[in-house]
């Protein structure tokens, strides 16, 4: 009688790294919370919106009207007819259990379609966290190291803190995730994927182009990629050029249906993809732009976590490292002359992905010399969290809005005129640059002699720009830049006599934002007070805000 034949272990649930995930996914989502009131109005010291917010709200707030009128044609709206089915069901909920005891802030009906649509990003904010920790899963089969990276898109500030805003780049950035997973499992399929992964990809795409424009890095991006895979490894051209022209046309068909007034304007959205071009071009961004957009993006130790991964990762996932890498380096060829520290957050869940190999290579080879980029890795990932979390508060309490309003109210006395106005001057629909205050202080025209006079940074680069490029008044274009009209020379010979010094204005105090990857926190402020008699300061401050 032979030894007995041994028994194979029973199955057991996963049930530890399901619940780890959900500690992830529950961390994630108080994160994204934590800031999502910020700005909507509760106090009279509260700013108003991030910069892109009103391009959403407005349009949703007041649809349908707005999509029969809409004539903005630089910006899709396809994200914004989501974003309007999710607020009808936000209200519709919120009719359903208004009066029973769980009772509703007084807010507007403005402040209540901001709060919903900064929900919804908050969900696609934490549903990129999940798509990280699947992504990361796919390409290592271990749920630790997908764990890691899937916390790691927390480390990097940015994500989290566009989450809780309302602005179409955390839409982007799941977007671009997903689509590299696509066309990851093409690849893995062989002869460039089944045509129900093809048909999925061009969906998504289509989804992105009405998200935004810029998603032509996508197209060309993955388009690439799958053209190096061609070379390398299929070398079936007739495959992949039927695989991209499928793609493109299923992309097309989606983006119409998403943004269905594009048939009707099909001009004016060219002249739209033509300025762009045109604005992009004006800004000229190069490689040191590019580098601190990414800084500000992923702050000084998220950027060290993620570098410190490249190694690690290669050696755990050459193919996947290489794709990602080729992917990003694509997105910024393509976007660096335009770009901002918000889109690079259309690539930082990638960069989580990376984080999340090297951490699959350090937990799973050993080695002497993997002891301290271990150690390197662990201190990085701490200093991040804690610049995430500095930076959370920060967006509250280090707003520069927020202290130039408080300096000028325990400055200055009630009746106190402030010229805030020239702020939308240049600029259609830009609330959120200006400083809000009491109604005690009103706010006048800032060309009609008020006692103070208030010039953010936001909007004086674009005045210098007219100081230094005195045709561009008579570029047509710069109609449509401003949106709004074009500053006449008398105003711009009065800010200049106030910068130089050469008015009856004195610069008083600057109030710059917080020194920390925030994004927006209001702009750089400069105060100036108008010479004469000396304006009496109150008896007593106004109390200060407590924290909420």
């Amino acid at each position: 009688m032979g030894p007995p034949e041994p028994t194979a272990p029973a199955p057991q649930r996963p049930l530890r790294a399901e619940l780890a995930l959900l500690a992830v996914l529950a961390l994630s989502l108080a994160l994204r919370l934590w800031p999502v009131t910020w700005g909507i109005g509760l106090h009279w010291w509260d700013q108003w919106h991030h910069p892109d917010e009103p391009l959403i709200t407005d349009y949703t707030r007041d649809f349908p009207g707005s999509f029969l009128t809409y004539d903005n044609y630089r910006y899709p709206v396809g994200y914004h007819h989501v974003v309007v089915v999710f607020n009808a069901f936000c209200r519709l909920a919120q009719a359903i259990v208004d009066g029973t005891p769980l009772t509703f802030p007084a807010l507007s009906a403005d402040q209540w379609e901001t709060l919903f649509t900064r929900l919804f990003t908050v969900l696609l904010g934490v549903t990129t966290v999940l798509f990280v920790y699947l992504a990361t899963a796919q390409l290592t089969r271990c749920r630790r190291t997908a764990l890691a990276a899937a916390f790691a898109l927390n480390l990097l500030p940015l994500h989290v803190l566009n989450s809780a805003v309302a602005t179409t780049d955390i839409p982007m950035a799941l977007v671009t995730l997903w689509a590299v997973m696509l066309y990851q499992r093409r690849r893995a399929e062989g002869r460039l994927g089944s045509w129900t992964t093809t048909l999925a990809l061009g969906a998504l795409l289509g989804v992105a182009f009405a998200v935004k424009y810029s998603a032509f890095f996508l197209l060309g991006g993955l388009g690439l990629l799958m053209l190096w895979h061609v070379a390398v490894r299929q070398r079936r051209p007739g495959t992949f050029v039927g695989g991209q022209v499928l793609i493109v046309t299923v992309c097309c068909f989606v983006f119409a249906l998403l943004v269905p007034g594009l048939f009707f304007h099909l001009g004016q959205i060219a002249g739209g993809f033509r300025f762009e071009t045109w604005r992009v071009y004006r800004l000229g961004h190069g490689p040191l732009d590019a580098a601190r957009a990414v800084i500000d993006c992923w702050g000084w130790a998220g950027t060290a976590l993620v570098a410190l991964s490249l190694v690690p990762a290669w050696r755990a996932n050459r193919q996947a490292t290489a794709e990602i890498l080729l992917f990003m380096a694509i997105f910024f060829l393509v976007s660096m002359r335009g770009i901002i520290s918000r889109y690079v957050l259309w690539i930082t869940p990638l960069a989580a992905v990376l984080i999340g190999l090297g951490v699959h290579d350090l937990l799973t080879a050993p080695g002497r010399g993997r002891t301290a980029l271990r150690w390197a890795m662990s201190v990085a990932a701490a200093v991040a969290l804690a610049v995430t979390l500095v930076c959370l508060q920060a967006r509250f309490w280090w707003d520069s809005r927020v202290r130039t309003a408080f300096h000028i109210v325990e400055t200055y006395p009630p009746g106190t005129t402030v010229g805030n106005d020239l702020i939308g001057h240049y600029q259609r629909g830009q609330p959120y640059i200006k400083v809000d205050l009491p109604p005690e202080y009103p706010s006048v025209n800032a060309f009609d002699g008020p006692d103070l006079l208030i010039l953010a940074e936001h909007y004086m680069w674009r005045v210098r720009e007219y100081w230094a490029h005195p045709e561009l008044l008579r570029v047509e274009d710069m109609a449509w830049w401003d949106e709004r009209e074009l500053a006449t020379p008398e105003e711009l010979a009065f800010l200049r006599d106030v910068v130089e010094g050469r008015s009856e204005y004195r610069l008083v105090a600057t109030f710059e934002p917080p020194p920390l990857p925030v994004e927006f926190a209001g702009s750089t402020y400069q105060l100036y007070e108008r010479e004469g008699p000396p304006i009496l300061r109150p008896n007593s401050p106004p109390a200060q805000p407590s924290p909420e």
